[in-house]
């Protein structure tokens, strides 16, 4: 299945990064019921981009993404083990330029 098809069809929360500057390339509901939110920032992440995940109690990670034909690859600031989420479930910014193939720009989406 397409994996752009897979991320546009699954809606999810609609709220801006809480990030100055920081455009969002995708987001998605969390276990705790807040955002997991991919930035098209390169931020400080030696590989990918920045994104952060938000706690309806305020809570936050920061983290740095890749994306992978099979998932998106997580390494938050915090954690030695990366963490690993499906296409499902995403919804991909409409202003997210896209290549040629159809699939958003930026870090192998």
């Amino acid at each position: 299945m397409n994996t752009i098809k897979v991320i546009a069809v699954s809606a999810a929360l609609m709220l801006s990064p809480a990030v100055a500057g920081a455009e969002w390339i995708a987001r998605a509901k969390n276990n705790s019921g807040g955002l997991i939110v991919l930035l098209a920032d390169k931020g400080n992440c030696s590989a990918g981009l920045r994104m952060y995940t938000a706690a309806p109690s305020g809570r936050s990670q920061w983290g740095c993404w890749i994306a992978t034909d099979n998932h998106i690859l997580v390494r938050w600031d915090d954690r030695d083990n990366p963490t690993t989420y499906d296409y499902l479930g995403w919804e991909v910014n409409p202003a997210t330029p896209k290549s040629e193939s159809g699939r958003p720009r930026g870090n192998n989406f």
